[in-house]
């Protein structure tokens, strides 16, 4: 094989390498804004449940996401700065509902049926 064929094969190489690297890249940019996207849809969700059930501005209220799956999340609220305790919520037929929120102890029977992840309730209370 000459020279200048070898340098052909090595530059479509290289363009190739090249591509798969971009269209990686863009592969991940594109799951890590809709990540974000699906997260900040979860927050306002959340907030406007909260402001619903409290009677207050959702601009009062401020969550803390601890640990969330797609249907699933476990966080903290304040309520215009006061610590109101810790939530659980789940996704279940396309709506988000607070299944538990509050301070101190909860019952693992009263969220059992929402399958949430172990780690995201270890703290419940068996009855």
């Amino acid at each position: 094989m000459n020279n200048k064929k070898k340098i052909i094969i090595l530059a479509v190489l290289v363009l190739v390498v090249i591509l798969a690297i971009f269209l990686i890249v863009n592969s991940v940019k594109k799951s890590k804004l809709a990540k974000e996207q699906a997260t900040e849809e979860k927050y306002e969700i959340s907030r406007e449940i909260f402001s619903k059930k409290y009677r207050t501005m959702m601009d009062e209220i401020e969550l803390k996401f601890e640990e969330e799956s797609e249907n699933h999340i476990r966080g903290t609220i304040k309520i215009d700065g006061q610590d109101g305790g810790m939530f659980l919520a789940v996704k279940q037929s396309g709506r988000w509902e607070m299944v538990y929120d509050g301070k101190g102890a909860y019952a693992c029977s009263i969220i059992d049926q929402y399958n949430f992840p172990p780690d995201m309730i270890i703290d419940c209370v068996q009855n």
